[in-house]
């Protein structure tokens, strides 16, 4: 059972965007579940990219139809799965920061940095074979696809804002020289991306502390 994610959130970093709860008939409910369940047991069997939307359906007990009148493509199903692990990364966050919150900026980032670390952790194959399967622009285009104008903010862009608002304030309390904040926040996530960490946890056997110290030294 996913934690449920918290709705308070230090006033003075950016919020993250959560995604509006499901109102659906009980019916829809029931074939919501089964779809993902069934999802999460083929790609976790023979990945991603091997599992076709028909084989969902039909594991499933469903018509193709309902499947494809829910989600249009394989993306929007994969960003489903990962909806709910995404809300108990950010409930751990917030309780995180909330407890660090006149705590001095450096520390408040390497905090940010150890719970994703641990979370990109704890879902490193499936977000790697995700990762690899769709390209960044793909998630966002079934993202608007499915919800239109998207009525919350992605967590690629809310965790860029992120570091971004900690980086800056560590600049500002004098904790680091003046820095290039807009690049530094998008090095800091290119470095913890899911493919990237894979190949080094795999081929180059760094350990997760290892790489943690190591993007730390990006702005210190």
């Amino acid at each position: 059972m996913e934690e449920p994610c918290i709705l308070e959130w230090p006033t003075a970093l950016p919020m993250p965007g959560l995604p509006p709860p499901h109102v659906e008939r009980r019916d829809a409910a029931a074939h919501r579940h089964a779809i993902l369940e069934t999802a999460r047991r083929l790609f976790a069997q023979q990945g991603v990219e091997a599992v076709s939307m028909r084989q969902i359906a039909q594991e499933a007990g469903i018509g193709q139809g309902t499947l494809y009148r829910r989600y249009p493509n394989k993306v929007a199903l994969c960003m489903d799965l990962m909806l709910n692990r995404h809300m108990g990364f950010i409930a751990r966050l917030g309780r995180h920061l909330q407890a660090l919150a006149t705590a001095p900026a450096l520390e408040q980032l390497d905090a940010v940095l150890d719970e994703l670390m641990a979370f990109l952790e704890e879902s490193e194959a499936y977000l790697t074979t995700t990762a690899t399967a769709f390209k960044l622009e793909q998630w966002q285009q079934a993202a608007h696809q499915r919800h239109g104008e998207l009525p919350y903010k992605p967590i690629f862009v809310w965790l860029n804002e992120l570091f971004a608002a900690l980086l800056n304030l560590a600049v500002a309390q004098h904790e680091i020289a003046s820095i290039d904040v807009p690049l530094t926040a998008d090095l800091v996530l290119a470095a913890l991306n899911p493919v990237q960490l894979r190949q080094w946890r795999q081929q180059r056997g760094y350990p997760p502390e290892r790489i943690v110290a190591a993007v730390r030294q990006i702005y210190r």
